[in-house]
Parts: structure tokens; C-alpha cells; sequence
């Protein structure tokens, strides 16, 4: 019974890996290499509003190198600042208050695990 379990994982990991290289380096379907497939890019902040979209620039014959980073920085630099720290021009690269808070945090967490509350407890089993 163990051999059989042994040899079907075998083949199930064959048969992965075997489609796992077809879907790497197989034929894409010819709807993939058109260059109406590809979709506007939209950054999202951290409740799903968008902060910036861009429409499409790539073509088929340059969709491989992708879009460089020195075309989006300032716009992607201003998205990332505006939905992850908001008073970056305010500190020295460290937020001191951000740093206060977390640390608030982290020692009411260990004191709450050191201290369970009792009413946060189940009943006693006799």
C-alpha cells in the first residue's frame, strides 16, 4: 500500500512539473500576444481607492522588457507616499509618533499575553 502511495505522488509530480514547463515555455494563445489584452494599470491604496491609472503603452514586439522604472518613479514614489506615510516630509526618515504607536502596541500585547483577562476564559470543567 505505501509503494502505491509512493509511485501516484511520483506521478502526480511528474505530471506537474511536465505542465508547469508546457505553461512556461509552451505556445501562448494568440489572444495573449495581442496588444488589446493589455489592461490599464491602476495603484490602489490600502482600502481599494485608486491613487493613479494608466492606460496601456506597450505594444506586442516590446511587451517583453516591460515598462522601465525611470518612466513611472515619480508618479509611483508620490502613490506609494501618499497611501503608506502621509507626514514623510515631516520626519527624519524614521516617524517617531508611527514608532511611539507601534511600540504602545507591542508592550500592551505582552502585557495582555502575560496577564490573561479571566472573563476572556472558558468555564472549568469538573
Amino acid at each position: 500500500m505505501r509503494h502505491r502511495l509512493l509511485r501516484l505522488v511520483q506521478i502526480v509530480s511528474a505530471l506537474t512539473v511536465l505542465a508547469g514547463l508546457w505553461v512556461w515555455f509552451g505556445p501562448l494563445p494568440a489572444r495573449v500576444l495581442t496588444a488589446s489584452s493589455v489592461g490599464r494599470v491602476a495603484v490602489l491604496d490600502r482600502n481599494g481607492r485608486p491613487l493613479s491609472t494608466t492606460e496601456p503603452e506597450v505594444t506586442v514586439s516590446d511587451r517583453s522588457a516591460g515598462i522601465g522604472l525611470a518612466e513611472r518613479a515619480d508618479r509611483l514614489a508620490a502613490a506609494t507616499l501618499a497611501a503608506e506615510d502621509q507626514r514623510f516630509a515631516a520626519h527624519p526618515g524614521v516617524d517617531p509618533i508611527a514608532l511611539g504607536r507601534a511600540v504602545v502596541a507591542d508592550l500592551r500585547a505582552r502585557i495582555d499575553a502575560l496577564n490573561p483577562h479571566p472573563e476572556h476564559e472558558g468555564t472549568p470543567r469538573t
